[in-house]
């Protein structure tokens, strides 16, 4: 008995923690005057999805149903793949959309040569050179390389649990590669980003990386006590 009320306690804080950040999320999105950083739609993502995890790992523990393990925790990883994407979307686009109108006072072929990079590693080697001369921060190179490496690594668990399809590299790839294109070509289309082909690089490192990673034995093994695979 006291078990049970020590473990709905803990379920309405979490859910209540996640429940504000969500407030929080919504409140900075339809508000022009409130800007989000990519840095801020990370600590936004984990205030709701850690709580998320959390009070499902503790809801599943007392059910004796196998299979309805399995579909708390299919709920839980869609939960997370929907906020992971809306906290994404909005540090890549809304910020940027707010600061800025959107023209383009020349004609779109010079627009797009003038906003996009083809050269392979120009636009990486360009921030390490940068970095080293000094001429920026460390916190600049480190979130434009690494920073671009784990935009979509989550991807490279999220999908595969989600779907038996993504499970086979040629069909993970595809998705990973639309997605990139997708990403780049309204960056490039709404004045908030450039084409770059070193994103294209450096996202699909950590994307498949993260796919490597989900194929662990190590992983796996977490994976099945957790109920996802």
């Amino acid at each position: 008995m006291k078990n049970n009320v020590i473990r709905k306690i803990l379920l309405g804080i979490l859910i209540s923690i996640s429940i504000a950040f969500i407030i929080i999320s919504i409140s900075i999105f339809f508000d022009s005057r409130k800007f989000i950083s990519i840095t801020g739609s990370i600590i936004l993502m984990m205030g709701i999805c850690l709580p998320i995890t959390l009070s499902a790992f503790i809801y599943i523990k007392n059910l004796s149903n196998i299979s309805k393990k399995y579909k708390v925790m299919r709920r839980v990883v869609k939960v997370l793949l929907f906020f992971y994407v809306l906290l994404l979307f909005s540090g890549l686009f809304m910020i940027h959309i707010r600061e800025q109108e959107f023209k383009i006072s020349m004609n779109i072929s010079n627009y797009v040569k003038m906003n996009s990079n083809v050269i392979p590693f120009k636009t990486i080697i360009w921030y390490l050179q940068s970095y080293f001369e000094h001429s920026i921060t460390l916190r600049t190179m480190i979130l434009n390389i690494f920073g671009n490496m784990i935009l979509l690594a989550p991807m490279g668990i999220l999908l595969p649990i989600l779907s038996i399809k993504q499970r086979q590299f040629k069909n993970f790839i595809s998705t990973i590669l639309l997605i990139i294109v997708t990403i780049e070509v309204l960056q490039l289309f709404t004045n908030t980003g450039r084409f770059d082909i070193d994103d294209f690089i450096l996202n699909i490192s950590g994307a498949v990386m993260f796919y490597g990673l989900y194929y662990l034995k190590f992983t796996q093994t977490i994976l099945k006590k957790i109920y996802c695979i």
